[in-house]
Parts: structure tokens; sequence; C-alpha cells
């Protein structure tokens, strides 16, 4: 016997964000073009799966890109990250969890460590 399962139109919703976020893994050779989309905040997360604090911060995006008001404001890149990777090396990357937030390609903020959801909120309604 099939199993059935009934999805409200806001579940839909947040099924597809869900999937679309975890699909925007970006790696060397589409950092450049990834991060001058146009008329958008882009924030591109260099995270590892062996990284706590990293795992952290991408529940916090999980969340904020369920929140309708909050995701139209910018897209997500998500990079696994190595030391040895160019990336590293171009912008001298030593620790992780490293976010850096991007308009039309140019960088204007950056961290390095784990924040709360509420600083990541307030950077994204600021920048």
């Amino acid at each position: 016997m099939k199993k059935v399962i009934t999805l409200t139109e806001n579940d839909l919703v947040r099924l597809i964000k869900k999937v679309i976020s975890e699909q925007m893994k970006v790696d060397d050779s589409e950092v450049s073009q990834f991060i001058k989309t146009p008329n958008k905040l882009v924030i591109l997360d260099f995270t590892a799966e062996w990284c706590g604090p990293c795992q952290k911060i991408k529940k916090h995006f999980d969340e904020i890109i369920e929140n309708p008001k909050l995701s139209n404001k910018f897209i997500l890149g998500s990079y696994d990250f190595s030391f040895s990777s160019p990336l590293a090396k171009k912008y001298n990357i030593q620790g992780i969890p490293y976010v850096m937030f991007f308009r039309n390609g140019k960088m204007i903020h950056k961290f390095v460590g784990y924040k709360d959801k509420e600083h990541i909120v307030s950077l994204i309604q600021k920048l």
C-alpha cells in the first residue's frame, strides 16, 4: 500500500527553498561568476562538513532562507573548503567558517568564526 503525503502550499514552498539552497554549492570555476550576480546581496559561505561551527551557521542560513522577508534579499553559495584550494589562497583564508558578502562582484563585508543567527540577519538587512 502506498503512503500518501499531503503538503500545504507553505510546506511546498519551504521544501523548494530548502532544495534550492542545498543545490547552491559553488566550485572554483563558478565563484567569480556567482559573486557578480546583479542586484542581489551575494553571500559565500566557506564551509566543511567536519567543522562544527560551520554546521551551526548552515542551520542558521537554512532558517533564514525560509523567511520570505529575508530570502528575496540575497543568494547564498556554499563552498566546500580546503586549505589547499585556490580560493583559500586568493582570499588568504586561515580559518572557517568564513563568510563573505558581495554586491555586484565587490566584497563589502566578511567575518570569520561562528556568529549567531541574529547577527547574520542584521548583516543581511544592513548590507
